[in-house]
């Protein structure tokens, strides 16, 4: 293991890169599966209609496939992005089309009655929805949102095909210099293994804090 522990500073440059992309996928994720899981629920019924289109598009194909859609198609449009773009871009798109489903799903477990009970003591919708279903919400599907941004964090080892120099890419290059494979893939199976059980902690951490201040 002696060549995994004199280029822990490159495993460690890789691993930060990989937690930015999936953190800023995650992100912008977030705002498009709000906006989708709003406009499939929309009383519009082609807005709806838009809104289960992508989601059914993006859940029924391959994440390879839309980063190469996003990296090698829209260059044909006149519209380019580097490798690190193109991958957040594409992880993105996916991730709205599971957070939409994520968000729906939550929205609909709240009784509708309480909107009802709101609007009897005079709240404005509104303040309904910020002050009494969202926290509900949010609480709900905390768990699932979780677990979506720790596989994006594995997902975004697709960078590799791009060239994205993820935790993935730097260990496939560190692996072609010096041919110790089974050193630098075990080592590369336990980082992405520790990260995972790490970050799956600090969010059942975060969802018990969570639960505390909702009571």
């Amino acid at each position: 293991m002696a060549v995994v522990l004199d280029n822990l500073g490159v495993f460690a440059g890789g691993l930060a890169l990989t937690l930015l992309v999936a953190l800023s996928a995650s992100l912008g994720g977030s705002v498009v599966g709000l906006l989708t899981a709003l406009s499939r629920m929309a009383p519009a019924a082609p807005v709806r209609w838009l809104a289960v289109t992508y989601v059914e598009v993006i859940r029924n194909t391959p994440g390879l496939v839309q980063l190469f859609l996003v990296y090698l198609g829209l260059p044909n449009l006149g519209i380019r992005f580097s490798p690190l773009g193109a991958l957040i871009v594409a992880l993105t798109v996916n991730n709205g089309a599971y957070v939409a489903e994520i968000i729906r799903g939550g929205l609909q477990a709240i009784p509708k009655g309480q909107l009802d009970a709101a609007a009897a003591l005079g709240l404005p919708r509104r303040v309904a929805l910020a002050e009494v279903v969202l926290p509900q919400t949010l609480r709900a599907i905390h768990p699932a949102l979780a677990n979506q941004f720790i596989q994006t964090v594995l997902a975004s080892s697709i960078g590799t095909v791009v060239g994205v120099e993820e935790l993935t890419q730097v260990a496939l290059i560190l692996e072609s210099r010096t041919y110790q494979t089974v050193e630098i893939l075990v080592a590369l199976t336990l980082i992405y293994v520790a990260v995972t059980v790490l970050l799956a902690a600090l969010m059942r951490r975060l969802g018990h804090r969570l639960d505390r201040g909702y009571r």
